[in-house]
């Protein structure tokens, strides 16, 4: 681990907490956790098992025995900017801090940013650490009275790593830890050196802001482990997962004395914490995170932005309307989460939107004389749901017509978790232009990508798109496509109707997409896919095939639940294989 450049004489001290013991912290403890819930499994011949046309769900052993892997996880951006931010509040100037659009960009897996396997750090990420710790560190000693540590003899050093410490931890420091923390400020005081006090604080807080004890979730459990090597979270590290899946940040004071009881070993005191996290503003910042990486909302974002489209098919489409259809688009998914049952039903039909009067013409709907957004009822017959969201449409679109292959794919990955294989190697993936025709882009797909051997494969895919033909490049509702033909546009009817097939429950024939959407807002099918993303992004790993002992209980709670998507948080939160660790074979 790199150490404070400045400060490289003390780099030892460094090593000895980057290394040091990394135990919980936690006291011991006589009460047991209640994970013993396997009479929630579903028999084993159970339609539960099934869900999912494209795969089965698999459970050989009882929830508390099969845990999988979990994977040492590091701080993504997100985590690790909200951190640093409510670590020192009311102690430095937040303005003044790191950003998570300050650090290195993230690899994705399966459209999360989080997957630990993806976290490898290297000599950019390093050097972007030591620049944080190194900025976080200066403002944090601009007032030490607000630190605790005012006392130029240096006497507070002791309680200030402990309590201070304690919170940059997530838990109690080890007797070792206070030690090497100790010799770091003793060895910034000393000669050669011979720092102020000020500056030998600042050290030891850049210590502990490069350490791997805060750059990282380090579990080690706590209690009795059982014969198939899984652990229980103590109570800190349970904080911790609360915390960075509800909030992306670290456990507040509530949360830190409710370690400190050992209140969170059982699950009422859980859902408890839980209900009251999601109450709070900070889980919104969170949600719409999960959201953003599930949807993909960051990468078609920029297809939204006014460059995207072409000037001569949409004149007067320009940056203001693509940052109003962005906005519009978060606010429907913040309030699809937080607002009215919270259900998964809600996010697929509910009729409302977000408008002002730059894309009220895109909404379809009369302007609210407002350059704020406002909420407006919209047109149920064309408007329902997030599929249908102007600014997810436009997402999903070239530059001069709707894109119904990227459309139908992002449907079955994303949404029914039954992705089309991708296409074979050279292949070409541009829909070219017929020279002797004028064709809506349905056509073109039709006469070139679903002949020959790609018909297998693009056929059911492009199935799923068809039924969103109403829908333009900028998101507006259309009954005819503009077409380009021999340098001049036309403008041909569109043609949404489509059949879906081998789906669990939103098969039919299909005159457009709003009967479709209205099916998948009450899909079994598609319930499964929403736990089986949530599951991934709260243990940052791809799921495995064992996850089925966690995914159907928890689906079957979904549903039975009126697909209330808050309930599913807390049921996860839960869950004994996310109250776990798996213990290394030795």
């Amino acid at each position: 681990m790199k150490f404070l450049g400045r400060f490289r004489p003390m780099a030892l001290g460094a090593a000895m907490v980057a290394t040091a013991c990394t135990g919980s912290g936690s006291k011991p403890t006589d009460q047991k956790p209640d994970l013993d819930t396997d009479s929630e499994l579903p028999p084993a011949d159970s339609d539960a098992w099934t869900r999912n046309p494209a795969k089965t769900m698999a459970c050989e052993q009882p929830l508390t025995m099969n845990e999988a892997a979990y994977p040492l996880q590091r701080l993504t951006n997100v985590e690790l900017a909200n951190t640093v931010r409510d670590l020192l509040s009311g102690i430095a100037d937040s303005a003044k801090l790191v950003r998570s659009t300050d650090l290195p960009p993230e690899s994705r897996v399966a459209g999360f940013s989080n997957n630990a396997l993806q976290q490898q750090p290297d000599r950019g990420y390093a050097d972007a650490i030591e620049q944080l710790a190194i900025g976080a560190a200066r403002e944090a000693v601009k007032d030490l009275s607000k630190l605790g540590c005012a006392k130029e003899d240096g006497s507070c050093i002791g309680d200030l790593i402990s309590g201070f410490g304690k919170r940059v931890f997530r838990r109690p420091l080890t007797s070792g830890e206070i030690s090497d923390l100790k010799k770091v400020y003793e060895e910034a005081r000393a000669e050669p050196l011979k720092f102020s006090h000020a500056m030998a604080v600042e050290t030891v807080v850049g210590t502990m802001l490069q350490s791997p004890q805060f750059l990282f979730r380090l579990e080690e459990g706590q209690g009795t482990i059982s014969d198939k090597k899984s652990q229980p979270l103590s109570n800190w590290e349970m904080a911790s997962r609360l915390s960075y899946l509800i909030w992306d940040s670290m456990p507040d004071d509530d949360l830190f004395r409710a370690a400190e009881a050992g209140e969170l070993m059982q699950s009422e005191k859980i859902e408890a914490q839980a209900r009251r996290m999601l109450g709070d503003d900070r889980a919104r910042g969170a949600m719409k995170e999960f959201f953003d990486e599930w949807l993909d909302n960051k990468r078609y974002s920029a297809f939204v932005a006014a460059p995207a489209k072409d000037r001569e098919f949409y004149p007067t489409y320009d940056e203001k309307q693509a940052k109003a259809l962005i906005e519009g688009r978060d606010k429907f998914i913040e309030e699809a989460f937080f607002g009215g049952d919270h259900s998964m039903t809600q996010l697929f039909s509910s009729t409302k939107g977000w408008v002002n009067d730059d894309v009220a013409y895109i909404y379809g709907v009369d302007k609210p004389g407002s350059a704020e957004l406002k909420e407006v009822e919209l047109n149920p017959a064309q408007r329902k749901g997030i599929l249908t969201n102007p600014a997810i449409m436009a997402g999903m679109s070239h530059t001069t017509e709707q894109a119904p292959i990227l459309r139908g794919g992002f449907i079955m990955e994303r949404l029914l978790c039954a992705p089309s294989p991708p296409p074979p190697p050279g292949i070409i993936t541009q829909i070219p232009f017929d020279e002797n025709e004028a064709m809506t882009y349905r056509q073109r797909v039709e006469k070139t990508a679903e002949q020959g051997k790609c018909a297998n494969c693009h056929k059911p895919l492009d199935s799923f798109g068809f039924l969103f033909e109403n829908y333009n490049s900028i998101g507006a509702f259309q009954t005819e496509e503009q077409a380009k033909f021999k340098g001049m546009v036309y403008k041909l009817p569109t043609n949404a109707k489509s059949t879906i097939m081998d789906t669990l429950d939103v098969n039919g024939e299909f005159d457009n997409a709003i009967p479709f959407v209205e099916k998948m807002g009450k899909s079994k099918q598609v319930a499964q896919c929403v736990v089986e993303h949530l599951w991934s992004w709260a243990n940052a790993r791809r799921e495995v095939d064992e996850d089925g002992c966690a995914v159907v209980p928890l689906t079957t709670s979904f549903i039975e639940n009126k697909f209330d998507m808050q309930k599913l948080v807390v049921d996860l939160v839960k869950n004994p294989s996310f109250r776990v660790r798996r213990v290394a074979a030795e």
